[in-house]
Parts: C-alpha cells; sequence; structure tokens
C-alpha cells in the first residue's frame, strides 16, 4: 500500500511539474534555431553557423533585423534586408570559398544563448567566433520588450532617481576588484597601460555602461570589460545583481513585465 501511495504521489508531482513547464513554454516568445555546418576538404574543423529565428516565421521582422545588422558585420556585406535563413547561406558561403583558397582564418561560427524568455521580455547573447591567431570571441548581448517591439535600455528598468546611486556602487565593485588584483599582481599591472589608464580615470564605470546588459532567470548582469587582454589577469569583468537585491533599482512596471 505504501509503496502505491508513493507512486501515486510521484505521477502526481510528475504531472504538475510538466504541466508548469508546458505552461511556462506556451508563455515564451517563440524562437527557432536556424543551424548549418560545413567542413574544409582535409581539415578536420567543422565549421558551425547559428543565428536565432525570433518569432519563428525566417521574417525580415523588428527583432531578426536587429540581430542580423550585426551579423553581417562578420560578413563584410553592407546592411541589407535579408532573411534568417538566407543569412546563415550566406555564412556557410563564405566559409566555403575561404576553404577552397586555403584560408581558415576569419568568421569561423556563431552561436546564441537565450537568457531570459518569457512572453514579453527577451534576452540574447550572441557569439561570433573569429581565427586571426588565436581564437577570438565576440558577443552581443540584446535586450527585447516583445510586446512594444523595441530595444531596452537602461532608462526602461531602472529608476531614474536610483542610477547615480547604481553607478557609484558599480565603481566600487569594480575598483575594488582593481584593487585585489594588484595587489596579487603588482609588478605586471605596474607595465600596464591599461591599469594606468584605469587609475587615472575618474570614473572607470559610467550611466552609458547601464545600457550595456543582460536579463538572466534570477537576475540581471552589466556587461562590462576592464579592457586587459584575455587571459591575462585573473579579474571578474561583469556585475550581477540578483533581482531581489536589485529590487529598490528597478521600476515598478518593469517589476511586473519580469514576473519577478
Amino acid at each position: 500500500m505504501k509503496n502505491v501511495l508513493s507512486f501515486i504521489i510521484f505521477v502526481i508531482c510528475f504531472g504538475f511539474n510538466s504541466c508548469q513547464s508546458q505552461v511556462k513554454k506556451d508563455l515564451e516568445t517563440k524562437l527557432n534555431s536556424i543551424i548549418d555546418s560545413t567542413q574544409c576538404m582535409n581539415y578536420k574543423e567543422k565549421y558551425s553557423f547559428e543565428f536565432p529565428d525570433i518569432l519563428g516565421k525566417n521574417e525580415n521582422n523588428f527583432f531578426n533585423n536587429i540581430v542580423i545588422k550585426d551579423y553581417l558585420i562578420y560578413l563584410d556585406i553592407e546592411n541589407k534586408v535579408i532573411t534568417p535563413k538566407k543569412l546563415i547561406a550566406l555564412a556557410i558561403d563564405k566559409r566555403k570559398k575561404e576553404c577552397e583558397n586555403n584560408n581558415f582564418s576569419g568568421f569561423i561560427g556563431s552561436e546564441y544563448n537565450i537568457t531570459f524568455n518569457n512572453g514579453k521580455l527577451l534576452s540574447i547573447n550572441m557569439k561570433y567566433e573569429s581565427l586571426a591567431g588565436g581564437i577570438n570571441i565576440d558577443s552581443y548581448y540584446y535586450n527585447f520588450d516583445v510586446q512594444q517591439k523595441k530595444t531596452l535600455k537602461h532608462s526602461d528598468v531602472l529608476k531614474e532617481d536610483k542610477t547615480n546611486e547604481l553607478v557609484k556602487m558599480c565603481n566600487k565593485i569594480l575598483n575594488d576588484r582593481l584593487k585585489n588584483l594588484y595587489v596579487e599582481s603588482k609588478n605586471e599591472l605596474d607595465e600596464s597601460d591599461v591599469y594606468k589608464s584605469l587609475i587615472d580615470s575618474k570614473a572607470i564605470f559610467n550611466k552609458a555602461n547601464l545600457n550595456s546588459f543582460s536579463l538572466q532567470e534570477n537576475g540581471i548582469v552589466f556587461i562590462f570589460n576592464y579592457g586587459f587582454p584575455n587571459g591575462v589577469f585573473d579579474i571578474d569583468n561583469n556585475l550581477y545583481f540578483t533581482y531581489t537585491d536589485f529590487q529598490k533599482y528597478i521600476k515598478e512596471d518593469f517589476q511586473k513585465k519580469l514576473g519577478k
């Protein structure tokens, strides 16, 4: 009897969780992953190119066009109206031609990650991979108000009377990280022009930096880069705040859209 009861409870819980997941999925903005890959002859490396088709209709809508505009830079193509599938086809064609010319450098791949999607708001992290001596990855962050068909700015998210307080807090966090790094890497930093420029600045984080952010499931990340070469120093660049800790900075109407 005990085993039967346990099984019934398991079925109920499993069904409830499945329903919750399905409801959440139904509320999300639809996206289709447009992806294709190619491989150079006599070369094992496979090149994969991926694009998030927002709304899943392979169309020139507002959201796709914003991302496509940046993608075209990596294809050395001037801004043009193009569908997501055609875009990826161009990326594959470009890579094939470079393979034929034994050129293995340049733009070699793209991928994306959805960091927030509740049907009202959508955040996407797009990554572009290039090879020039070494691997380089450029990240682009897109935050959309899907209902209003607009790109989010910090003024849509943050209370105006709290922005200066937030900027000061971000500066303190970043400067404290820099001081801790100096304790560990004094000799190297004394020779670094980037470090000298940072410590000579009145503020290394300003209001304009607030526009570079990414919505996550449980918090918000402000994207920042000290400017040091990749992998040279062990220091965190970005600033992450949970929605709970960050509540006093967020506009009430935006809080409702977040559903937090």
